[in-house]
């Protein structure tokens, strides 16, 4: 979901902080362009599967902080 500096940016940005057990904590942020039917809850949850799939460890952590926004200024 990430994109390069050589890459088109998504029409999204977003940012998730997660905390696993014993308070070790991870932040990851990308952007991404959802389909037109997608939801707020269905972009959640494809950001923690790819906060899950680069770093298996994460895998039930406590979301700390999410953020999804247009990515525009």
């Amino acid at each position: 979901m990430s994109a390069t500096a050589s890459q088109p940016q998504g029409s999204h940005l977003w940012i998730i902080t997660l905390q696993v057990p014993g308070g070790a904590s991870a932040t990851g942020h990308g952007t991404f362009t959802p389909p037109a039917h997608w939801t707020r809850r269905d972009a959640f949850r494809a950001v923690l599967a790819e906060m899950y799939k680069d770093a298996p460890e994460l895998t039930g952590a406590n979301v700390l902080f999410f953020s999804l926004e247009p990515n525009r200024l």
